[in-house]
């Protein structure tokens, strides 16, 4: 009888670690997908968003080759053109922020001497909800 009672046990520990398991499965590919999105933006290869989302990746023809940076000065439309043709990956994060947000990462790349993609990168990650 003792032997029925350990094989239900180990058993029910069985399906309950394959649950947990099955569980976790979606959150740690959505996280995969994010770490992946940052290695290749930091590596300059393109990033290609998860399709989950909505907006469009660039065509690989579009692409810039070498080093690029963020000039300063562009207006918000030619800052947003720019984030989206050269750095896509932060344009997936800086286009997820809401509309407030949005306007502060500009406030801050126009309030920057140089204007570059790290003040952009940092403004994002700041203000990130």
């Amino acid at each position: 009888m003792t032997v029925k009672l350990m094989s239900n046990s180990v058993s029910g520990r069985l399906a309950l670690v394959l649950f947990a398991l099955l569980w976790a499965a979606p959150s740690l590919a959505a996280e995969s997908d994010y770490l992946r999105a940052l290695e290749q933006e930091a590596a300059g290869e393109p990033v290609v968003e998860s399709p989950a989302t909505n907006v469009s990746a660039p065509s690989f023809f579009d692409m810039p080759v070498g080093d690029v940076e963020l000039d300063p000065g562009l207006s918000k439309e030619e800052f947003e053109a720019r984030l989206k043709s050269d750095f896509y990956g932060s344009y997936v994060f800086y286009s997820r922020l809401s509309a407030a947000a949005r306007a502060r990462v500009y406030a801050d790349y126009q309030n920057s001497p140089d204007g570059g993609i790290e003040v952009v990168r940092d403004a994002i990650t700041r203000y990130a909800d």
